[in-house]
This record gives structure tokens, C-alpha cells and sequence, in this order.
């Protein structure tokens, strides 16, 4: 059972849970992202919510959270043997569930990116919001990771790849380019500038990009 997120201050922690009336979306919480204005952001299993110290705001599918249904490519149910997620109402995890957030980011302009369970990539601007699935050129709709290197560009896990955005369009990085595996969970970038892929392969290192 997951219970919230927690604050430590150096000395003392402190919890704040959906149960405990606080203004957390959902209890289960799998991505944390603090923006410029140190407001922090959550990636919950019923959508994302903001604090910033004394506000509570949250969104959903509802507020344009995740890609409609009908633009996911191929879609195809998939057969999630959990279950919290077959008994739970609003957490069905079988192909798609907009609300289901495994990755949040901040980038230099200061939006916000959320990968879903299955319905793509989705991007705050503080106004309104964006989603990019397989239509637009990622690899896949499921986004376990994203990442931001330092030239700005975007990078994402899925379960089709990895994909990054050169500025103009989308790009995948595959068996096919010589990626391990397909199925991508996780990017790490060191000091050098390597971006490194976690797959249910084994780990692949990416040194350079050949237009860098």
C-alpha cells in the first residue's frame, strides 16, 4: 500500500496523503518534478497534482491530461494480472489509463512533461495542455522515464524504444540502431553527456547522436 509523499526538512518529516484529507489526487505516487518556481509536481495513479507550499491543484484526464483513446495507434488490451488495478475503479491498467503517471519533468521554459500508462506524452505549459503519442512520431505511448539533456533535448522511455526530439520531429532509438532492447524503463545522462538505457535486455550507452 503506498501512502503519499513526504517532506524531511533536515530534522523532522512530514507526510501528506489523500486519506489525510491533504490535496494529493492519490495515494500512489511514481514521479516527483519541482519546477522553476519551486512548485512541486505529482505523478499519481489518478492523475497529477500541484503544491506550491500551500496550494493543492489537481488534473486529470478531464483537464486534458493524456491522449484520448481514439488517437492511440494500434491499440490493443493488454492483460494486467494486478489486482489493486482490476479491483480499483479509475486504475484499470490494460493498455491505456491517462490518469496512470510514471514520469514527470520540468524543462528551461518551465513546462511540465508527464509519461502515461499508454496514452503518450503530456505537456503543461501553465495554461493548457499538449499530448504527443505514437501519431506524432514517439516510439510508444507508454513513457516510463523522460529526460532533459543539456542542449534542451527531450528524451523518453518506452516501451517501443527511445525517443528524443531534435527540435523539429521525433526520433526513435531502437534494436534497429542498436539499442539492446525495445522496451525501455529508465535514461540516465552522466557528466560526460552518455545517455544510458535501462531495458529488460541489460543497459545500452548512446555516446553521440550522429548529427551532434
Amino acid at each position: 500500500n503506498w501512502k503519499g509523499v513526504s517532506l524531511f526538512d533536515g530534522k523532522n518529516w512530514k507526510s501528506y496523503r489523500k486519506d489525510n484529507g491533504d490535496g494529493l489526487i492519490d495515494d500512489w505516487v511514481y514521479a516527483i518534478a519541482i519546477d522553476k518556481n519551486e512548485v512541486k509536481w505529482f505523478g499519481t495513479e489518478g492523475g497529477v497534482t500541484s503544491f506550491d507550499g500551500k496550494n493543492w491543484k489537481s488534473y486529470t484526464h478531464n483537464d486534458g491530461l493524456g491522449a484520448d483513446i481514439k488517437d492511440i495507434e494500434g491499440y490493443e488490451k493488454i492483460d494486467n494480472p494486478a489486482e489493486h488495478h482490476k479491483e480499483t475503479v479509475g486504475k484499470e491498467a490494460e493498455g491505456y489509463n491517462p490518469n496512470y503517471i510514471l514520469a514527470a519533468t520540468v524543462d528551461e521554459q518551465n513546462n511540465k512533461w508527464f509519461g502515461t500508462w499508454g496514452a503518450g506524452l503530456a505537456r503543461f505549459d501553465g495554461r493548457g495542455w499538449s499530448n504527443f503519442t505514437t501519431k506524432n512520431g514517439l516510439p510508444g505511448n507508454f513513457i516510463s522515464d523522460i529526460q532533459i539533456d543539456e542542449k534542451g533535448i527531450i528524451w523518453i522511455a518506452t516501451e517501443g524504444g527511445a525517443g528524443f526530439y531534435d527540435g523539429k520531429r521525433w526520433k526513435t532509438l531502437s534494436q534497429k540502431e542498436g539499442m539492446i532492447g525495445d522496451n525501455i524503463f529508465c535514461i540516465a545522462i552522466d557528466p560526460e553527456g552518455h545517455k544510458w538505457f535501462g531495458t529488460m535486455e541489460g543497459v545500452s550507452r548512446l555516446d553521440s547522436l550522429g548529427a551532434e
